[in-house]
């Protein structure tokens, strides 16, 4: 979980690339919104599966929570920094490679014993209102929340495709932590070269990573494109605290780079409440300064 002081950092960082509508109060919004796109869920911390009073659980979702139980034991998810906040992208990369295991288990037990499935409910599960229509997720959120189900599965697709003979647990024990790894599966056994987002000490640090940056480019380019250019990114790392994000970006080729820079130009024209502050740029080396970040004076 994340405190409301690391939400207000991230919905700070994700309004100003554009990812986020300008009004949506992502700090306030963002666990009601975000639980009620699930048909359930498993807590690490209360160790417990919740289950919506609003609507019949189907028998593979049950069966979906109880892999994350067996997950759990193995990985003590509780004590997993990278599955604190929700959209950054540790918590992306996580999300995607727990959820895509739970899919891909299910699938194979309701393959092999289809007749467990034959109580679920005839109805879809229904999602429960928000109180506040204002909460509901921004399509952005929808399609990165998706990518977690979505690109998780296909992520174990290809894995499993391209090593037949690698080890789940195994899988599961490294860990992959960044969206780049899930979208080019191939990169999971490779020694580890990127750099690590740590803050010190009053410093919330993230990376919005290959995932959110090619959701923020798909407002104004093609998918494909947006894709081709993400891609190339190397490494990022936004640094906040109540007084100023540092975000500092490493791209593979300096021309990744100057595309991305011109859709941050594009993006300033339509709205000129974005990037608010300095960007300077040294080779391939992209690095942002805001100096005005919307959240409160105490950050853990």
């Amino acid at each position: 979980e994340a405190t409301r002081e690391e939400l207000e950092i991230e919905e700070y960082v994700f309004k100003q690339f554009g990812i986020i509508p300008t009004d949506y109060d992502f700090a306030e919004c963002i666990r009601p919104a975000f639980f009620r796109q699930a048909s359930a869920f498993y807590s690490p911390r209360r160790k417990e599966v919740i289950l919506p009073a609003w609507s019949p659980t189907p028998t593979q979702t049950l069966i979906h929570e109880a892999v994350h139980v067996l997950q759990d034991q193995q990985l003590d998810l509780a004590e997993n920094d990278a599955l604190r906040g929700f959209f950054h992208d540790r918590s992306l990369a996580s999300g995607a490679l727990l959820e895509g295991d739970a899919r891909m288990i299910t699938r194979q037990i309701l393959q092999k014993y289809p007749y467990i499935n034959d109580d679920r409910p005839t109805q879809p599960f229904e999602t429960l209102p928000i109180p506040d229509p204002k909460c509901s997720f921004p399509h952005s959120l929808t399609r990165l929340f998706d990518f977690q189900y979505e690109g998780g599965l296909t992520y174990w697709q290809k894995l499993n495709e391209r090593y037949p003979n690698a080890s789940r647990k195994e899988v599961l024990r490294l860990f992959p932590t960044q969206t780049s790894i899930i979208l080019q599966p191939e990169k999971t056994f490779e020694a580890p070269t990127d750099e690590i987002c740590r803050g010190t000490k009053g410093e919330y640090a993230r990376s919005l990573g290959v995932a959110m940056i090619q959701e923020a480019l798909m407002t104004m380019v093609p998918e494909k494109r947006a894709m081709s250019i993400a891609s190339d990114l190397s490494f990022d790392c936004y640094h906040a605290t109540a007084k100023k994000v540092l975000w500092t970006s490493t791209w593979e080729t300096t021309q990744s780079l100057t595309e991305f820079l011109y859709f941050v130009r594009r993006m300033k024209e339509l709205s000129p409440t974005l990037f608010e502050g300095k960007f300077s740029r040294e080779g391939v080396t992209l690095t942002f300064y805001g100096e005005k970040a919307a959240v409160s004076p105490q950050v853990r």
